[in-house]
C-alpha cells in the first residue's frame, strides 16, 4: 500500500524488466488512478521514465481528496500491476505528534522540581513551568515525599 498525504505529491513508481532480466527502456507505461469505493477516474495519464536509472517509469500525482485509491500500471508485453493508495490528512496529525513528543522529551529529560506539594516540569530555559502536578498521598491528601498520585493542575 502507497501512503500520502491529501494536496501534496508523492511518487508512484514500477520498473520494467524483461525476461533476460535487462530492463525495459524506452516503452510507453500507462497509470490509471481510481476511487476504491465505486471505480471513478481520479487521475490518469502516461508514467515518465527515469533519466537517472534505465526501466524506472514514475508519476507524481497530486490528489487533493482523503480516501482509498488505486492505481493500475500497464505496458504492452508486461504484466498489469496494481496498487492501494491511501490518501490522508495525516501532515496536521504528525504535527501534533511531533509537538507532542517534544513536550514528552522536555518532561521527561528536562528541570522539574518539588515546591510546596507540586511537581513542576520546566521548559528548556529551565524557569518557564510547562506543567505542574498536585502530588498527593494514597488518602488524597497533599504530601511531598513519596506521593502515590499525582493530578494535573
Amino acid at each position: 500500500m502507497i501512503r500520502a498525504t491529501k494536496d501534496t505529491a508523492f511518487s508512484i513508481s514500477v520498473g520494467l524488466v524483461n525476461a533476460d532480466n535487462s530492463m525495459g527502456t524506452g516503452k510507453t507505461v500507462n497509470y490509471e488512478i481510481r476511487l476504491h469505493s465505486n471505480d471513478s477516474l481520479k487521475a490518469s495519464g502516461t508514467m515518465t521514465e527515469s533519466v537517472n536509472k534505465a526501466g524506472l517509469y514514475y508519476v507524481n500525482p497530486n490528489i487533493d481528496t482523503a480516501d482509498f485509491y488505486r492505481v493500475y500500471i500497464s505496458s504492452s508485453g508486461y504484466p498489469s500491476v496494481t496498487e492501494d493508495i491511501m490518501v490522508t490528512e495525516e501532515e496536521t496529525k504528525i504535527n501534533s505528534i511531533q509537538t507532542d513528543l517534544t513536550r514528552v522529551k522536555q518532561i521527561e529529560s528536562g528541570r522539574w522540581k518539588i515546591i510546596n506539594n507540586q511537581m513542576i516540569f520546566y521548559d528548556s530555559d529551565g524557569v518557564t513551568p510547562i506543567l505542574t502536578f498536585d502530588l498527593k498521598d494514597e488518602n488524597g491528601n497533599p504530601i511531598e515525599a513519596f506521593p502515590k498520585e499525582r493530578v494535573p493542575v
